[in-house]
C-alpha cells in the first residue's frame, strides 16, 4: 500500500495512515495549491545572478510547471465535487417527485374506488 502514496509523506502530513483508502491527490490537494503563490512570488522576484542565460530561460520555462498542474488537479477536484453535489440534489428532487407522484396516484385509486363503491 505504501506505494500508493508519493515520496514526500503527504499522507502523514495529511494525517492519514498508509492503510487508508483515499487517493493522495485528493487529500492534499490543499496543501500543494497553498504555497504556489508565494513561491511564484519567490521565482518572480528571486536572485539570479549566479545562473546563465540558458540555466535562467531553462528554470523560467520548467519551473511553472508544478504550479499549472496543481492548479489544474485543484480544478478537477472542485469540478468534480460540485457535479457530485449537484448529482446528489438531482437525486433528492427525483425522489421527493416520485414520492409526490406515487401519493398522487394513491390518492386517485382510493378515489377511483370510492367512486366504483358509491356506484354499486
Amino acid at each position: 500500500m505504501a506505494s500508493l502514496w508519493p515520496h514526500y509523506g503527504c499522507a502523514e502530513s495529511c494525517g492519514l495512515s498508509h492503510s487508508a483508502r483515499v487517493h493522495p491527490r485528493l487529500v492534499c490537494s490543499r496543501r500543494r495549491i497553498a504555497p504556489s503563490p508565494y513561491l511564484f512570488f519567490e521565482l518572480v522576484n528571486g536572485n539570479f545572478t549566479l545562473y546563465s542565460s540558458l540555466e535562467y530561460a531553462v528554470m523560467f520555462v520548467t519551473t511553472p510547471l508544478p504550479f499549472v498542474l496543481n492548479s489544474y488537479w485543484f480544478y478537477l477536484l472542485v469540478a468534480g465535487l460540485s457535479r457530485v453535489l449537484e448529482r446528489q440534489k438531482q437525486v433528492a428532487a427525483q425522489q421527493k417527485a416520485d414520492a409526490a407522484a406515487a401519493e398522487l396516484q394513491k390518492a386517485e385509486s382510493e378515489r377511483q374506488k370510492a367512486e366504483s363503491r358509491k356506484h354499486r
